[in-house]
């Protein structure tokens, strides 16, 4: 079993397009229109390995294959390409060297230091907030039908209040 011996704060939620967010550069564009992320509440704690390899550091409750996109600076699942608001809606792009984030899922009972409802999106294949379904936040994808939720219901650790 791989042990993780980095891990990455500062991520958080944009109040406009729900997904979760990491800026690093003020050129990052949101789901909603040509505005910079607005980014409110808790800063969240990643985990993740710098093996390139498929899938790599894997367990049963964690999954990898999770990228920053250099363009929106969303979390996006790699195995899918998305559709990225900072590239007019090409797909994400990551920058090389790169990272796999992994990222907790379907832990029971949800930790206390951890935010759950935390969701994959089969139009954008950005990680986005499901906390206020019917509300779905804004997908580049998916119009104004907001995001569209599938698979693993994940659950990511606060790193501060």
């Amino acid at each position: 079993m791989l042990t993780v011996n980095w891990s990455q704060t500062d991520w958080r939620f944009c109040g406009q397009c729900y997904c979760l967010v990491r800026l690093g550069d003020a050129k990052n564009r949101c789901s909603l229109g040509s505005r910079t992320h607005w980014l409110i509440g808790w800063n969240f704690r990643l985990d993740y390995t710098k093996d390139y390899g498929p899938h790599a550091g894997e367990t049963p409750h964690k999954q990898s294959a999770w990228l920053r996109c250099s363009y929106c600076a969303v979390l996006y699942y790699k195995d899918f390409g998305g559709s990225c608001p900072g590239r007019a809606g090409a797909v994400h792009k990551t920058t090389v060297p790169f990272v796999q984030f992994l990222v907790p899922h379907d832990v029971n009972p949800v930790p206390r230091d951890r935010q759950s409802r935390w969701r994959f999106c089969t139009k954008c294949s950005a990680m986005y907030f499901d906390g206020y379904a019917p509300d779905r936040g804004v997908c580049r994808g998916n119009g104004t039908l907001g995001h569209a939720p599938a698979g693993n219901v994940f659950q990511l650790p606060i790193y501060h209040y």
